[in-house]
């Protein structure tokens, strides 16, 4: 019996759809013409051979039967069309769970901020994840040591002080190089005693190098130690060869090329700088994942 029921409803359906289209409607008007044709003609005979005919109770009841239905049928339709507005229109305001899971809204944009993606491309067992949690708070403690650093303060100097000798030319003065190499020395200082520590970190265990340095993200240390020991590297070279009368112009020269990698090196810096405690946090989340 269910099979039945079922049959004879997908069966209607297919037919009530197939009048909604422009062929089936045409057809459904061709019909109700051909059927009140009929019932004119019907009543007709019916009266010739005096019979009521449409005037008949059961025709009367028969129509109505068939308003109440078409009526009902149509305050149906019509509660099912309000129903899907209200339903489109909730849709509209509420974006899906799946969009509200994607990340905070910037304030100042009114746009939603991408999810950063993982820092770690591999799956760590619950051993790994522990010691790199352990490395990421030691990290921690020392990114606050590094908030404070400017490497370094005032950086190196583009110009050296200049002298003027009373024969007109403009010089260095014998002992410049010497009393500034001791200087910029004490102002690295505290800058590359951070550095080392985060470089021990990342080194400490051969097994987790490779994840903390992608934890960590790129220091510009190297690149750092490297342009301040080619600008000393110049100094010292300079001095040797030019003993007795250092020309500031040449000196000035001389240096500008790590000066300038020096300055790149430090904006490398301060933006690394500046994302580090966000990038650990985000690590330690990820990390925290697999314990």
């Amino acid at each position: 019996m269910p099979f039945f029921i079922d049959f004879i409803a997908n069966l209607a359906a297919g037919w009530i759809g197939d009048l909604l289209t422009p062929y089936g409607m045409t057809g459904f008007a061709i019909a109700v013409a051909v059927t009140v044709a009929f019932a004119i003609y019907w009543h007709r005979q019916s009266h010739k051979a005096e019979k009521l005919g449409m005037a008949s109770w059961p025709f009367i009841f028969a129509c109505f039967a068939i308003a109440a239905i078409a009526i009902g049928g149509g305050a149906f339709g019509l509660g099912l069309r309000f129903a899907t507005n209200e339903n489109k229109g909730v849709a509209a305001t509420s974006p899906p769970a799946s969009q509200n899971d994607n990340g905070p809204i910037d304030l100042y944009t009114g746009k939603r901020i991408a999810p950063q993606p993982p820092i770690l491309d591999h799956k760590l067992n619950r051993e790994e994840a522990q010691y790199l949690i352990g490395a990421i708070d030691k990290l921690n403690r020392l990114s606050t040591q590094i908030a404070s650093l400017d490497f370094p303060n005032g950086l190196l100097p583009p110009t050296f002080a200049s002298h003027v000798y009373p024969d007109g030319v403009d010089r260095l003065e014998p002992d410049a190089i010497d009393r500034f190499l001791p200087i910029m020395s004490a102002e690295m200082k505290d800058f590359q005693s951070a550095f080392n520590a985060v470089v021990q970190i990342i080194n400490a265990d051969s097994a987790f190098k490779d994840d903390l340095s992608k934890i960590v993200g790129e220091h510009y240390l190297d690149k750092i130690n490297g342009c301040v020991s080619e600008y000393f590297g110049a100094l010292q070279d300079f001095k040797n060869e030019n003993l007795d009368k250092p020309s500031r112009t040449l000196a000035n020269s001389v240096v500008a090329g790590p000066v300038r990698r020096c300055e790149a090196a430090k904006q490398g810096f301060l933006q690394w700088r500046d994302a580090l405690p966000a990038r650990l946090k985000a690590a330690r989340k990820e990390v925290e994942s697999y314990l």
